[in-house]
């Protein structure tokens, strides 16, 4: 069975897409743009690092999102289970050419983030900060949303 009569012309009019000075045309019908629910958490970036034995955390695809640069300084503050980074002038330290972030050993002690631990980084570009979260942060938050599993009491 054919298309009806016209649809062709429907479907394959070009539509202009504005893009700076020039246009791109498409072909065919425009697609919807649907919310989903990452939409409801935009603009933050998540993003799952573990952090080395010298207190290294890899974090090049936050920084990217925050767009800040190998050589800046950074303040990091700490408290249990969690980091709060922020870019200072003065800030005692620097993000390094490979987009890692150091921890002094005070503050992986305040924040009690132990070596190997996987850290959740989150950046939040309109405040322009990198908060990261430990899993013994997190625990007390998630445990309530998931189910429990089934249990051994097989009594009635």
């Amino acid at each position: 069975m054919g298309d009806p009569p016209g649809i062709g012309s429907i479907v394959n009019a070009p539509s202009p897409i504005p893009s700076g000075d020039s246009e791109l045309h498409q072909t065919g019908l425009p697609l919807p743009v649907l919310q989903t629910a990452s939409d409801a958490i935009r603009p933050w970036f998540w993003a799952v690092s573990p952090m080395g034995t010298n207190g290294r955390i890899a974090a090049r695809s936050t920084l990217d999102v925050l767009r800040w640069s190998a050589g800046e300084r950074v303040l990091i503050t700490a408290a249990p289970g969690t980091l709060f980074v922020e870019r200072s002038a003065d800030g005692p330290l620097r993000i390094d050419p490979s987009g890692h972030l150091r921890l002094r050993a005070e503050q992986r002690h305040a924040a009690r983030v132990l070596a190997g631990e996987r850290l959740l980084l989150v950046a939040d570009p309109p405040r322009d900060i990198l908060v990261a979260w430990t899993p013994a942060r997190l625990a007390p938050i998630l445990s309530g949303l998931v189910r429990p599993g089934p249990t051994d009491d097989h009594s009635g």
